[in-house]
């Protein structure tokens, strides 16, 4: 559980940074 843990925390913030970026770019594609 202990190695598990730590993996997941860093998968769970690529993802969030993904989808971010992801939003970002539909907002700004569609502002322009």
């Amino acid at each position: 559980i202990g190695p598990f843990q730590p993996a997941k925390g860093e998968h769970a913030k690529i993802k969030l940074r993904v989808g971010l970026n992801l939003h970002g770019i539909v907002s700004a594609e569609s502002a322009t």
